[in-house]
């Protein structure tokens, strides 16, 4: 069972609506701790797009491949959220799944912020980044910034599962 929690609980039996991700800071989906098994992650999902996040919940839940996932409508709100980690508030994310085109902060900026904070535990922070540009300059200023997995949107669960690893 998933349960989507954001500002009350939802089933995903029933669709949450779209304001419920667009009017939110964060959407927090926790997995059934009978189903959870030692090789799920801990997903920060960073992408503007609310049915994107959905359906990548979804995919990273009937997968197996997630135990718990955060999502961020912007680099801006990711940064927060780890700001969160940092305070105690919850552990670090083993993944990062980070769209590059969003408004405020782009996927490229958060990068970069991400990279000058200094956390115990940040280097084992998995970075994917999951976009639709197939810009040789994007794929090269990402890997600059030190992020390998590089996935194009759309992506399948084998993908995934490749990079999440």
């Amino acid at each position: 069972m998933l349960t989507l929690r954001c500002c009350g609980d939802f089933r995903l039996g029933v669709t949450p609506t779209a304001d419920a991700y667009l009017n939110r800071f964060c959407v927090i989906y926790r997995f059934n701790p009978q189903f959870v098994t030692p090789g799920m992650k801990k997903i920060l999902l960073v992408d503007d797009d609310p049915i994107f996040n959905f359906l990548h919940t979804r995919m990273l839940s009937l997968g197996g491949l997630a135990r718990e996932v955060h999502t961020a409508l912007n680099g801006r709100q990711a940064l927060d959220l780890i700001n969160g980690y940092f305070s105690g508030t919850a552990a670090l994310p083993d993944v990062i799944l980070l769209d590059l085109t969003m408004p405020e902060l782009d996927g490229f900026g958060f990068l970069e912020a991400f990279r000058k904070l200094r956390v115990a535990g940040m280097q084992k922070v998995n970075i994917v980044v999951i976009t639709s540009s197939i810009n040789p300059k994007d794929i090269e200023r990402v890997r600059e910034l030190g992020v390998t997995n590089y996935l194009i949107k759309p992506v399948t669960l084998d993908k995934l599962k490749e990079a999440l690893g």
